[in-house]
């Protein structure tokens, strides 16, 4: 019932299973009237199993029996086939169209803001945001009190 929605590559499986019968396709979402810019995309591709170091030796040793299986070039690629998601380990292969459209697009990527937020700083982006929002903020006065909360916790930056 929609043109066009926003939506990222963790839907390609419900999209993909629901059997469109239009063409489905993917573009990167423009943020500027510079077309170069436009052909960057924001991107925070992986996945990543912990074990814990302090779990009981039996535990730990199931844990890394189950990695191992996991990560068996079979039995990741069913995996890859069925969530359709980026694969993190050489040699899988995108069978998913949609996904690898999207795939296609990232070639070119930039940092997530999230990942150049620096450790122990304070950020308070929400709840200036909402008062934006609901007209108690103006635009300029939240960006003042965020850097007011930023520098006012420098003590903090590790």
């Amino acid at each position: 019932k929609a043109a066009m929605m926003i939506d990222g590559s963790w839907s390609a499986t419900q999209i993909e299973e629901a059997k469109p019968e239009f063409e489905v396709g993917a573009f990167l979402l423009p943020g500027s009237e510079n077309k170069d810019y436009n052909s960057v995309g924001p991107t925070k591709i992986g996945m990543a199993y912990f074990v814990y170091a302090n779990s009981p030796e039996d535990r730990k040793d199931a844990a890394f029996k189950y990695l191992a299986f996991f990560s068996e070039k079979e039995n990741y690629q069913k995996f890859t086939d069925t969530v359709k998601m980026f694969p993190v380990i050489n040699g899988i292969k995108m069978t998913s169209p949609l996904s690898q459209e999207v795939s296609n697009l990232l070639t070119r990527q930039t940092l997530l803001w999230e990942e150049l937020l620096i450790p122990g700083a304070k950020y308070d982006f929400t709840n200036h945001s909402l008062q934006v929002l609901m007209g108690k903020l103006t635009p300029e006065k939240a960006a003042e009190k965020m850097q007011a909360d930023l520098i006012g916790s420098k003590a903090n930056w590790k």
